[in-house]
């Protein structure tokens, strides 16, 4: 009992911390997931999101990247992430197989559940012996809601809701060349690492997933693009900008800051 104590001591204090922070409303009222906030900006891996973030932060805006969950993180103001592109995807959920890919593998399930979307308060920490089963279906849970919620009967069937969403374009071969770098043995000529394959594959299971870094990382950027910009022409999304030619004050403007 002493140990079992010790270990899931940093985990209590970790909470009760993000409670104070978060839910207490000593430093501001207290936010849900059915609590509007003002911006998403989805995009890409390697599109900016993570500068954007920073940029938005500096500028006074209490956003996160990746992340969504008010109990758990700052973002009262919004959220920048390419997971929360999940939302606005229009082709078939995963079938079991596919979630099986997303959900059963560590790697892979760090993407839905813990506070990207909201923390799976069911489950105990992850390093907890028998932790894993309660994880994997709270993982398919968070997939299962998120999918394509925006384009269902709008946006107010998502959680947590947002007042204004855009897209961030990063010219591709940019995109490619820095996801080149961080996914691919021997560059753009190399091979992909097989989990990005394995988890694409199950978000998009078109594509072309050989294993071939270019044809990868090429197909990653196109049936994520095409689909915010088919969720865009169907109203989901609110606009969509170049990164490289948009400044976070600008980004701001357009949420109505």
């Amino acid at each position: 009992a002493i140990v079992a104590g010790l270990m899931l001591l940093p985990f209590a204090c970790l909470r009760v911390y993000a409670w104070v922070l978060l839910r207490s409303g000593l430093f501001g009222p207290a936010l849900s997931d059915a609590d509007l906030r003002p911006l998403l900006v989805v995009g890409t891996q390697s599109s900016g999101t993570s500068s954007l973030t920073v940029g938005l932060r500096r500028i006074g805006l209490e956003v996160a990247h990746e992340n969504s969950d008010a109990s758990y993180s700052r973002c009262r103001d919004g959220t920048v992430s390419w997971t929360h592109g999940l939302r606005y995807l229009d082709h078939a959920p995963p079938d079991a197989a596919a979630l099986a890919r997303l959900c059963d593998l560590p790697y892979a399930r760090m993407g839905f559940y813990k506070d990207t979307f909201r923390w799976p308060a069911e489950c105990p920490p992850e390093w907890w012996p028998g932790a894993g089963a309660c994880l994997r279906a709270a993982c398919r849970a968070v997939v299962r809601d998120n999918w394509g919620c925006a384009l269902r009967e709008g946006d107010g069937t998502c959680r947590p809701p947002f007042a204004r969403a855009f897209l961030q374009a990063r010219h591709p071969l940019k995109v490619c060349a820095s996801l080149s770098a961080k996914f691919c043995r021997a560059g753009l000529e190399g091979r992909a690492d097989p989990e990005l394959a394995s988890f694409l594959m199950a978000l998009w299971p078109e594509g072309t997933w050989d294993g071939a870094c270019l044809r990868t990382v090429g197909w990653y950027w196109t049936l994520y693009t095409e689909a915010m910009l088919r969720a865009k022409a169907k109203g989901a999304l609110d606009g969509a900008y170049r990164v490289e030619e948009t400044s976070p004050c600008e980004v701001a403007r357009m949420a109505g800051f």
